[in-house]
């Protein structure tokens, strides 16, 4: 399969897992944030009657949260397609000392 089928192929898988980290990213924010300053919900941008560096907090936090929960997930999205596919979505090459499911040598 070349790369350029591979990336068309591989559309489905990245959408779902973009999707379902949001979903995920977005449930765990609102947890850390209740233990983390005892709230139900997370001060915005323009709310007057927060303080800046509380907004800060919350933003980096929530950019943490959701850029380390869609990583995980299209990592995992991409292991799978690679399983299913035998290649990897990008470029065709696998990540350095991995290879898809079917290509590994059986150990039993």
């Amino acid at each position: 399969m070349s790369s350029r089928t591979a990336k068309i192929l591989y559309l489905p898988f990245g959408t779902a897992g973009g999707i379902a980290a949001g979903m995920v990213a977005s449930a765990v924010f609102g947890k850390v944030w209740a233990a983390v300053r005892n709230e139900d919900s997370a001060p915005t941008p323009r709310a007057p009657d927060r303080r800046t560096s509380e907004v800060i907090l919350a933003a980096v936090l929530r950019g943490a949260i959701f850029t380390g929960t869609r990583a995980a997930f299209d990592r995992y999205a991409a292991h799978v397609f690679a399983r299913w596919a035998g290649e990897w979505p990008d470029d065709g090459k696998q990540p350095k000392g991995e290879q898809p499911q079917a290509e590994r040598p059986d150990t039993a």
